[in-house]
């Protein structure tokens, strides 16, 4: 598998994350507090997945340069 490939695979899954409508409800502690889990793991996943995409793109600037 290419890196570009894998860069639009995670491209794909972070719009997926980020279109989860639960990330549009507002939630807090007090009122809803396994909405809060359930969209602190969706952010947790969209900045895992931007990291990732980062170190690709950092391996490909490398490799375009040798």
């Amino acid at each position: 598998m290419k890196l570009s490939d894998l860069k639009q695979i995670i491209k794909n899954k972070i719009t997926d994350l980020e279109s989860d409508e639960r990330l549009g409800y507002k939630a807090d502690i007090a009122t809803n507090l396994p909405l809060v889990f359930v969209q602190e793991e969706l952010r947790a996943k969209i900045f895992a997945y931007n990291d990732i995409l980062k170190i690709i793109e950092n391996q490909q600037s490398a490799k375009d340069k040798k």
